[in-house]
């Protein structure tokens, strides 16, 4: 299918990004957004300046951004496959009777 060849697509190039990072391959969202709150904490002084590693702040960013989206994208599509069993499911009883 080429939807899962998309979504492996995905996946390894997020991976390849949070190599390049020096996070982990599978890194979480709640890790990029912690990375981010070190750059700029709701509140007191900031560990790291995103005015000196502006490259940086904007890939761990971008890199966030993506994870979560590539995380909605996968309950998506768990939900439309759910939602296809049942439909199929249904399908099936209704022929079933009507075959009856």
């Amino acid at each position: 299918m080429k939807s899962t060849d998309a979504t492996k697509r995905v996946a390894r190039e997020i991976e390849a990004a949070a190599e390049a990072l020096g996070f982990p391959r599978r890194v979480s969202t709640a890790r990029l957004s912690a990375e981010v709150a070190r750059y700029c904490p709701s509140s007191g002084k900031s560990s790291r300046d995103f005015e000196a590693e502006p490259a940086r702040f904007r890939a761990v960013c971008s890199l966030f951004f993506l994870v979560e989206a590539a995380e909605q994208l996968d309950h998506k599509i768990a939900a439309l496959r759910r939602e296809v069993i049942e439909r199929a499911t249904r399908t099936r009883k209704l022929v079933a009777r009507a075959a009856a």
